[in-house]
């Protein structure tokens, strides 16, 4: 298989798929030929056809926002991320923002007959880290995700707010009944704030699950310069930054860092414009303020943490006993923070997931 330079397989140089003339699907509406010729543009293939998946011509988390900020310059509006996430092909796509109601709230899923699951995002506030995981729980349980606001003016001003929008949203969506919430990173603490808001309500989840959100100590969330999160995100990444250089430059600089290094690794990152990438820095950026500023109170009720490598499962089960009055359950799952939602080891977390929710009935 030919390989970018950083040795993942590289989709674009795989050639297409033969197939019959009965097999390619035409646009049929304005919108779904100019969808075509973008997934082609961004995604750097010919001949795209309506029932074409954007995952499956290659892409991914990074070329997806190339393909927002192009939708956004042909379109006049907004293309949220969520939305070719539930609609990745063409056709479902061009429909969806034709209908799109908007909102934190995305309906993943909903062949599964078991208890429904909501997801809460991490803290670049959109879905894609539970795309593996979605798939392999949709047979089995109706799914949904939130997302975080997209717009900077519609950002909520505290993490109380965030839950509170949130917790609305579902009640809307699913007036009665039991549900579990699994938030991943931040997520986790969005989803434990959720919980204690809709146990005032009288609608507690029947499972609360956290993905490797580890509490701060004494539950002070640390501030972070732009050098620790751009650290962060090229860690994630698999990319080296020099603190010490980052740390002699702006905040431009820094993203253009940000790039170079991706350019020189050939990683997608490269991809991506310089706008596109300082909205997603402003969004990590947002949403650590927000959880610097919360002062969590406990949740009334048991949670269940899976923790991944690298993460102290001791100090993970300190600091969700101040979170939560009930039962707190720790389990060390396989890969690292940014890994274990991903193959081969997204597998393990299913699997103790499945386990959790067929306990329950919905």
């Amino acid at each position: 298989l030919p390989l970018t330079p950083n040795g993942k397989v590289d989709r674009k140089a795989l050639p297409r798929p033969e197939s019959g003339p009965a097999d390619h699907v035409p646009p049929r509406t304005e919108t779904e030929a100019l969808l075509c010729r973008l997934f082609g543009e961004v995604l750097g293939v010919e001949g795209v056809g309506a029932t074409d998946d954007f995952f499956e011509l290659g892409g991914h988390s990074l070329s997806a926002v190339r393909l927002k900020a192009l939708i956004g310059r042909h379109l006049g509006r907004e293309l949220p991320i969520a939305l070719l996430f539930k609609a990745p092909t063409v056709e479902r796509l061009a429909e969806s923002l034709e209908h799109s109601p908007g909102g934190p709230l995305v309906r993943l899923e909903s062949r599964g007959t078991g208890l429904p699951v909501y997801f809460v995002h991490p803290i670049e506030g959109d879905l894609w880290c539970f795309r593996e995981l979605a798939q392999l729980l949709a047979d089995e349980h109706p799914l949904a995700a939130f997302q975080a606001s997209e717009a900077p003016e519609d950002r909520p001003a505290s993490l109380e707010a965030m839950a509170d929008r949130y917790v609305r949203a579902l009640v809307a969506q699913q007036p009665e009944g039991d549900f579990a919430l699994v938030g991943y990173s931040m997520g986790g603490l969005v989803a434990q704030e959720m919980a204690r808001r809709l146990h005032l309500l009288g609608r507690a989840p029947a499972r609360v699950v956290a993905l490797d959100y580890v509490p701060a100590p004494h539950g002070v969330e640390r501030p972070m310069s732009s050098t620790d999160i751009l650290l962060g995100y090229a860690e994630r990444e698999g990319l080296e930054l020099s603190r010490d250089e980052l740390e002699r430059r702006d905040l431009r600089e820094q993203l253009q860092a940000l790039r170079a290094a991706a350019r020189a690794k050939g990683h997608r990152l490269a991809e991506i414009d310089e706008p596109a990438l300082l909205a997603r820095y402003e969004a990590i950026a947002h949403h650590l303020r927000l959880m610097g500023r919360h002062a969590p109170t406990a949740y009334p009720g048991d949670v269940e943490v899976l923790v991944a490598e690298g993460s102290a499962a001791d100090a993970a089960l300190e600091g969700w006993r101040r979170l939560a009055s009930g039962l707190v359950t720790v389990c060390p799952v396989a890969g690292t923070h940014h890994t274990m939602l991903r193959t081969p080891h997204v597998a393990g977390v299913t699997e103790l997931l499945r386990q959790s929710l067929r306990s329950i009935r919905p």
